[in-house]
Parts: structure tokens; C-alpha cells; sequence
């Protein structure tokens, strides 16, 4: 099948085709490199989220203890330092 695609192209347009044949396998490279590169910082993305997230979620889950307690400015600055380290 790719080989039928190729001869179709190179009978439609052999420059574009020879161009395009010369840039692919420059242009695998480059998504390799930037694809790993872009994984591990969505990675870290993820991560930092989801400290937020279980920050918050402890938050919320114990906002009446915390609030019976009145300890709410200690919780805040808890919360904050999370989203400080982003």
C-alpha cells in the first residue's frame, strides 16, 4: 500500500515527492527527540498536579475538623507551599 502511495505521488509530482522522500526520515528524528522531551515534562506537569490535588482533596475532606480546631491559617499555608514548589 505505501509503495503504491509513493509511485502515485511520484507520477502526480516527482520533485515534491523526491523532497518529501529526502525530509522523512529528518523529520522521524526530530519527533523522537522532541517527543521524549515532551512526555517527561508533561510528565512532571502531571505530577505537580497532582500534588495540588491530593493537597486539596485533604483540604476539603477535613475543612470541619480543621475548622473546629481553628487551625484554617495552617492548613492555607500548607496549600500554598504546594503551590509554590510549581
Amino acid at each position: 500500500m505505501t509503495l503504491a502511495v509513493a509511485v502515485y505521488m511520484l507520477f502526480i509530482n516527482w520533485k515534491l515527492t523526491i523532497v518529501l522522500l529526502i525530509t522523512f526520515p529528518f523529520m522521524l528524528y526530530i519527533t523522537r527527540v522532541f517527543g521524549k522531551r515532551i512526555r517527561m515534562s508533561f510528565r512532571s506537569v502531571q505530577s505537580s498536579a497532582g500534588d495540588v490535588s491530593n493537597e486539596l482533596q485533604d483540604s476539603i475532606s477535613g475543612m470541619r475538623l480543621i475548622q473546629s480546631f481553628k487551625n484554617e491559617e495552617l492548613n492555607q499555608g500548607g496549600l500554598r507551599s504546594v503551590i509554590r514548589k510549581i
